[in-house]
């Protein structure tokens, strides 16, 4: 049982892994893209260690978030909150690899009829040069 059990995770981690031919076509990347990736403490702080991990090494990308702050009731605080929102947001605040803006909902024209609800928020995040702090 165990030999399947780790077989199965060496196959969870190589399925997942970028191979050579796809870090060369990230390495030309200049716009990372990402909707609704915010919802889980633990998922962002993965998406964030995502980040810090691929933007420093692509000088010219950028990333370009949306998220919906999904309000929750939080028990330790006994108020809602956007609990995955604000941890997003101090996890990036924290970060010294990566420089985040939040970007006014309101500036972005629309392409298509939509209701954009008071929750949207859009975030642009980008590697923090080494001769700036801020780029």
């Amino acid at each position: 049982r165990k030999e399947s059990s780790a077989a199965s995770d060496v196959y969870k981690r190589q399925a997942y892994e970028f191979t050579r031919p796809d870090l060369l076509h990230v390495a030309r990347t200049t716009v990372v893209l990402a909707a609704d990736v915010i919802y889980d403490c633990a998922a962002t702080e993965a998406f964030v260690t995502l980040l810090s991990a691929l933007l420093p090494r692509l000088p010219a990308a950028q990333a370009f978030i949306s998220l919906e702050r999904r309000i929750n009731f939080h028990l330790p605080s006994l108020t809602p909150r956007a609990t995955a929102a604000d941890h997003f947001a101090a996890l990036l605040s924290k970060s010294r690899r990566l420089h985040a803006e939040k970007i006014k909902v309101a500036d972005v024209p629309t392409c298509f009829e939509y209701e954009r609800v008071a929750q949207l928020e859009l975030w642009r995040v980008v590697a923090v040069s080494t001769s700036s702090k801020v780029p």
